[in-house]
């Protein structure tokens, strides 16, 4: 025993430091955000909130206690999931120990403590881990309860009551445990014993409802009145995610090859099979039923329950336990199933072998699922951390937010200090159209650029008319997502600039579209947005889907800046469009900060959107110019943090210093880690400031290099181009080229 408690200490130590490193590492997304504004509240106001939310407020009066003491930073926000984590494994091994032993307790916790699913839970402050932890009380009470009645009803009906004050999906797993507990009492076949044994079962469930009432009115109207999800995913779909989830949780995406997701579950009903060894007890069929069910009824109850969506797997993290206590199971028990084997000298060896391979077949997908956890930026939570910082570093006078949906108002008040006016639409739940789009409108009227979040649109703005409403009157720029959140930047307002022509250019052979008219900007200091206005009529109906894409290129040819989108922000494809049709197809072209100055030309083309085949013009070419747009610097260079360099790589050459780069195979900025192969073109933009007013034009010389150090491509280039030397550089300008 004294060991076990050795090898426990030290899995709980590991389980800490898997769940508390990098705590503040990501943004707080924004459902974190509300729990960080429910927290700052007093309890009454707390339970008033909940009574309107989805969420009861038993986490919420917890999370208030606890940021009384630990602060309201990430960290300290997340600390209290961070420590149910702790106690999740420590959970996971008292379970385990009175129902299969203590070696398959001990594996069963060190599962837990690397289990990916758990970890990401752990470092979100959210109720999910409260949640685990009190399923796994209430398992393990229920558990307890044929030996010892009183003790395990006990801690059955205190869990039970506040994991319903915690959750509503916590009867999930309240039916598959008393189903469980129903199968044992059956199968074990208690006799007389078995009636006292139900009488105290019902009469634990008794006290759960009168302590619950209270709140069940409330818990109902919620459950009943909340909108059904949209994004329902089809059983073939749902199921494989399900079972990857109940290990991997939202790092299954990372896990390559597919099949390896499914691994551990696999491993897990495996463990069913096998049976134990002389000396510990046996754990028979009804505990093999109690974990199985445990397992996967909430499985199927979720699925059952037509709420089965990805953003609803979080919910399986209660069945976690179970997938570590089989998983335990197989690692600790497998030299029962051997014959004539237990009695062999060997046996100690053999089985620290098993117990190896079992943990080894693990350990790289987990392996690979939390190093892509902790590092890798498409697995990270909604950066509203660095939403905030980027526009409180471009804000200026006439700039404003928007939030579509009003859900991420904590979340993003959580990091803002630009000191922008923030609207968030729609104001109502279902969306008022006319409010909305009346609301816009005077928006435009009083900003000139705007910064919108969309966030969760199928809930609060399934019909898209915020951004429908923007796509068509503003200018779209930037559209990227971090996390969960598309983050797009508006300009506002119209060109200054005419341009008409005596013959319209038209597409295609034959003659399938014309441009009109156009209206443009003519000058923009870097960091703007040039306007585009471009007016179509469809000659005859077009058959395929075109995008347009704007560019202004510098004499080189050199992309520098660009907007793609099927017309009207993609509210107007081209297949849709009627003989005669006009349609307007407002883009804005983002002048990122540091580009340098000059005359630039202006050009559009029409591609198929499936293939990227440009449409050729019918008089020979893809592209008309539009006009030229002059580039000037602002009166201040630009704060690192407009900048959004990909690579942040800092070095010093005398009086130039390389702040970072970006690298990407041409044609892949929105897809950075695309491999390149022999033919490619290697993009490369190098972000350079003057320390001090430079006298010569500096250049410098890039080589690819082999694995023998042999150059294999190179390149002698001015730091940015030709036209703008570096001795036109002023002290402290940042430049990119």
């Amino acid at each position: 025993m004294m060991n076990h408690r050795r090898w426990l200490l030290g899995i709980l130590l590991l389980a800490a430091a898997l769940r508390f490193y990098a705590l503040d590492g990501q943004s707080l997304w924004a459902d974190e955000g509300n729990s960080a504004v429910l927290a700052s509240r007093s309890l009454s106001q707390i339970a008033h909130a909940a009574a309107q939310d989805i969420h009861p407020p038993l986490y919420y009066w917890l999370l208030h206690g606890w940021t009384l003491l630990f602060g309201t930073s990430e960290t300290g926000l997340r600390s209290l999931s961070a420590t149910l984590g702790v106690l999740l494994v420590a959970l996971t091994y008292q379970v385990g120990r009175d129902l299969l032993g203590g070696r398959a307790a001990l594996a069963a916790a060190l599962v837990a403590a690397i289990a990916p699913f758990e970890i990401y839970y752990a470092q979100e402050a959210r109720m999910y881990m409260l949640l685990a932890c009190l399923g796994a009380g209430a398992a393990w009470g229920l558990q307890k309860a044929p030996l010892r009645p009183r003790a395990g009803f006990s801690v059955y009906a205190v869990c039970a009551v506040l994991g319903l004050y915690t959750h509503y999906a916590f009867p999930f797993l309240l039916l598959a445990i008393n189903l469980a507990f129903g199968f044992w009492v059956v199968l074990r076949r208690h006799g007389p014993r078995s009636l006292r044994l139900l009488a105290a079962w019902g009469a634990a469930h008794g006290v759960v409802l009168i302590l619950y009432l209270p709140w069940l009115p409330t818990a109902w109207q919620r459950v009943t009145a909340w909108p059904a999800p949209t994004d329902v995913l089809p059983l073939t779909d749902a199921l494989p995610l399900a079972l990857g989830w109940l290990y991997f949780g939202p790092t299954t995406r990372a896990v390559h090859p597919a099949w390896l997701r499914l691994l551990p579950t696999a491993l897990a009903c495996l463990g069913l099979l096998g049976r134990r060894g002389p000396g510990e007890e046996a754990a028979g069929w009804p505990r093999r039923a109690y974990l199985l069910l445990w397992l996967l009824l909430p499985v199927l109850l979720l699925l059952a329950s037509g709420a089965f969506r990805e953003a609803n797997l979080k919910f399986l993290l209660m069945s976690s336990p179970a997938l570590c206590l089989l998983l335990g199971w197989l690692m600790a028990g497998w030299e029962a199933s051997i014959p004539g084997l237990n009695g062999a000298k060997s046996v100690r060896l053999l089985r620290l072998g098993w117990f190896i391979l079992i943990l080894g077949v693990l350990a790289a997908p987990t392996l690979q699922a939390l190093h892509d956890y902790y590092t890798d930026p498409r697995l990270a939570r909604d950066d509203y951390r660095g939403v905030a910082r980027y526009i409180a570093a471009v804000a200026r006078p006439g700039d404003a937010i928007i939030l579509d949906a009003p859900g991420q108002v904590e979340a993003f008040g959580y990091y803002d200090r630009s000191g922008l006016p923030v609207y968030p639409l729609p104001r109502q739940r279902p969306p008022d159209r006319a409010a909305t789009e009346a609301e816009l409108e005077q928006i435009a009227r009083r900003h000139s650029r705007l910064f919108v979040l969309f966030w969760a649109t199928n809930e609060s703005d399934p019909a898209r008319i915020v951004e429908t409403w923007l796509d068509t009157h503003a200018f779209k720029a930037l559209d990227a997502w971090q996390g969960n959140v598309r983050f797009v930047t508006y300009g506002l307002g119209a060109g200054t600039h005419r341009v008409r022509w005596e013959t319209p250019p038209r597409w295609g052979d034959p003659p399938l579209v014309a441009l009109f008219a156009a209206e443009t900007d003519t000058e923009a200091s870097a960091g703007e947005i040039v306007r585009v206005l471009l007016r179509w009529q469809a000659l005859r109906p077009l058959p395929d889907r075109y995008k347009v894409t704007a560019q202004l290129l510098d004499a080189r040819d050199q992309v520098i800046a660009q907007h793609d989108a099927e017309p009207a922000g993609n509210s107007r494809p081209t297949d849709g469009w009627r003989a005669g049709e006009e349609v307007a197809d407002p883009h804005g072209l983002f002048v990122r900060p540091g580009t340098p100055p000059g005359d630039y030309r202006l050009v559009v083309a029409l591609y198929r959107a499936d293939t990227g085949a440009r449409l050729p013009l019918e008089e020979g070419g893809d592209s008309v110019v539009l006009g030229h747009v002059r580039i000037t610097k602002p009166a201040e260079p630009p704060p690192l943090a407009a900048l959004t360099m990909q690579r942040p790589r800092p070095a010093d050459f005398g009086p130039v210093r390389l702040l970072g780069y970006d690298r990407y195979k041409r044609g892949f900025a929105h897809a950075p880690q695309t491999p390149l192969r022999a033919g490619d073109l290697l993009h490369l933009t190098f972000y350079w400031q003057a320390q001090a007013a430079l006298a010569r034009d500096w250049w410098f010389r890039l080589e690819l290099l082999d694995g023998r150090g042999r150059v294999v491509a190179e390149l002698a280039s001015p730091l940015v181009s030709e036209d703008y030397p570096t001795s036109r550089w002023q002290a402290g300008e940042l430049v990119r080229g």
